[in-house]
């Protein structure tokens, strides 16, 4: 899916049913921090610390790697 957002990601996963509803529910969390601090859904000026951008960017890389070594 190169040109599909993360949102649409998350709905392929969720049909196919590849991951434990609490995995969802992590990624679920992890984009709405990501939309609400980095994306096309920030609301507030930004306001996270180093130590969080850095847990939620580590965290994304995360998610990058479930989804690359799930067939």
């Amino acid at each position: 899916m190169p040109s599909a957002t993360f949102g649409d990601v998350m709905r392929a996963v969720r049909q196919g049913g590849a991951y434990n509803p609490q995995v969802m529910g992590v990624l679920d969390a992890v984009n709405t921090l990501r939309n609400k601090n980095f994306g096309h859904g920030m609301t507030n000026s930004f306001g996270l610390t180093g130590a969080e951008v850095d847990y939620t960017y580590l965290t994304c890389i995360a998610g990058i790697l479930l989804f690359a070594r799930t067939p």
